[in-house]
C-alpha cells in the first residue's frame, strides 16, 4: 500500500476540565503547567504505559502530585532539564487514560491554567461520545466535558496498526521506541520491556524483529511504488 493512498480521516476530540482536580497544582503555587502525552500504550493486563513531557512545575512538586493518585502503579523520571520533565508512568486499569483506551481513544495532553485543569482526548469519529463522557464522569465525577469537535488526522499509524502489525508486535514496537530501546545508549533492555508486557525476553525479541521487518517492508514497498509511478509518468 502506497503512502500516497493514505488520506486524512476524522477523529473526535473531547476536552474535559475540572477545578477540583486542579487543587494540587494550586497548592503548589503553579500558574501554568503544560502536559504533553507522548504516548499511551495499553498492555494485556488492562494497565497502561504512558510517556509524558511536563513543563511549568518543579520536578519534586509534580512527583508529589502523581504519588497522590491511586491509579499510578509506578513512575520513572527519564530526564529533567530547565523545568521540563520527561517521565514514564505505569497506571492501573482504573486510570483516566485506560478509560479512554476502552473506547478506542488516547490522551493528547493537558494544561493547568487559571485554577482549572483541562485534559484533551482523541477518539474514533464513530465512537458514541455520550457513552465516553458518561464512563469518564462515572469514574471521575469532577471532570466535565466542555468541548466536542471533529478534526482531520493522518491515518498512517492506524494503517500500520490495523493492517500491518499484530497487537503484540505494535505494543513491542511502541514500547521499544518510547522507552529508549533504540537509542544509541539504550535506556531500557529487552527484559525491561518484556516484564512490562508480561512475556519472556525471547518472545519480546521475536515480536520486535517481526514488527521491524514488517515496518521496513511497508516503507520499502511504498518507496518502490512511488518510484515505479514516477517512471511510468516519465514514459
Amino acid at each position: 500500500m502506497a503512502l500516497s493512498n493514505l488520506t486524512d480521516s476524522q477523529t473526535l476530540q473531547l476536552t474535559f476540565q475540572s477545578k477540583e482536580m486542579a487543587q494540587p497544582y494550586i497548592e503548589d503555587s503553579q500558574s501554568r503547567v503544560d502536559i504533553t502525552v507522548d504516548r499511551a500504550i495499553s498492555l494485556d493486563d488492562g494497565t497502561q504505559f504512558q510517556c509524558f513531557t511536563v513543563s511549568g512545575i518543579g520536578l519534586r512538586s509534580y512527583l508529589d502530585i502523581i504519588e497522590r493518585r491511586p491509579p499510578v502503579i509506578d513512575t520513572e523520571v527519564i530526564s529533567s532539564v530547565s523545568g521540563t520533565h520527561r517521565r514514564e508512568i505505569h497506571s492501573d486499569a482504573d486510570s483516566l487514560f485506560a478509560t479512554f483506551a476502552e473506547h478506542g481513544g488516547h490522551p493528547k495532553g493537558g494544561i493547568f491554567e487559571d485554577g482549572t485543569l483541562r485534559i484533551l482526548g482523541e477518539f474514533p469519529a464513530t465512537v458514541d461520545e455520550n457513552t465516553v463522557v458518561e464512563k469518564v464522569t462515572e469514574i471521575y465525577p469532577h471532570l466535565n466535558c466542555v468541548s466536542r469537535q471533529l478534526v482531520s488526522t493522518p491515518k498512517l499509524s492506524r494503517t500500520l496498526l490495523e493492517e500491518t502489525l499484530s497487537d503484540r508486535q505494535w505494543t513491542a514496537f511502541q514500547l521499544a521506541y518510547y522507552t529508549g530501546y533504540f537509542d544509541r545508549q539504550r535506556k531500557s533492555t529487552g527484559k525491561d520491556i518484556a516484564d512490562q508486557m508480561g512475556i519472556t525476553k525471547q518472545t519480546f525479541h521475536r515480536h520486535l524483529r517481526e514488527a521491524q521487518r514488517r515496518v521496513a517492508q511497508f516503507i520499502i514497498e511504498d518507496l518502490d511504488d512511488d518510484r515505479l509511478g514516477i517512471t511510468a509518468s516519465a514514459e
